[in-house]
């Protein structure tokens, strides 16, 4: 399905920066750091989409080949 990898998820963290995530979302950065491994829960990754677009946008550029 849509469903990130572990990498994109880290890419997509990265690009927005985890302290800013966390602070964003009122969540800790080992929350932050438990999506690296679990994956970004859909209802945040549908916000995110929307608040931070450009975080995205490379991931989707490097599915295209």
């Amino acid at each position: 399905g849509d469903l990130m990898t572990e990498q994109e998820t880290a890419q997509v963290i990265d690009a927005i920066g985890a302290s800013k995530l966390a602070a964003h979302l009122g969540l800790t950065l080992s929350a932050i750091s438990q999506w690296k491994r679990n994956g970004i829960p859909r209802a945040q990754e549908r916000y995110l989409r929307l608040v931070f677009p450009h975080a995205f946008l490379k991931q989707e550029k490097g599915e295209e080949k």
